[in-house]
């Protein structure tokens, strides 16, 4: 297991600080996520997007169709878990999860990234209304 998922299993409730790329203002990761569901035929994918709430710049950061956000809920628990109990057991199932959930998180990426023409560094349209 590498240091940065050891390190997020151990404390998952760390608090994650974002910078803007056009005014450099910092915020928690919280206050700059917005997650907006896609039109049809996609209703079932929600986009992360990083809105910056003092000059309003928008970036591109994740698609989460329903089955992988799914698969986060039970990494979620399955953290949990293993957080309270620490044993083998429990961080064997947590890895699994936790590789099950990467495989289906990456596999997103490259599905919806090829259907929008998006990436994480290329900013987003306004949405429609």
């Amino acid at each position: 297991m590498n240091r940065t998922k050891m390190e997020f299993a151990k404390n998952p409730d760390a608090k994650v600080r974002v910078s803007c790329t056009q005014c450099k203002a910092t915020y928690p990761f919280e206050v700059f996520l917005r997650e907006v569901r896609m039109a049809a035929p996609y209703e079932t994918v929600v986009e992360g997007i990083l809105v910056c709430p003092d000059c309003g710049h928008r970036i591109h950061s994740y698609y989460m169709p329903e089955n992988t956000r799914f698969l986060q809920s039970l990494l979620e628990k399955s953290i949990k878990k293993w957080s309270d109990s620490r044993s083998p057991a429990d961080y064997q199932e947590y890895n699994k999860r936790q590789r099950s959930f990467q495989t289906s998180f990456d596999a997103a990426q490259r599905k919806f990234n090829a259907i929008f023409g998006t990436s994480k560094k290329e900013k987003v349209r306004e949405p429609s209304q």
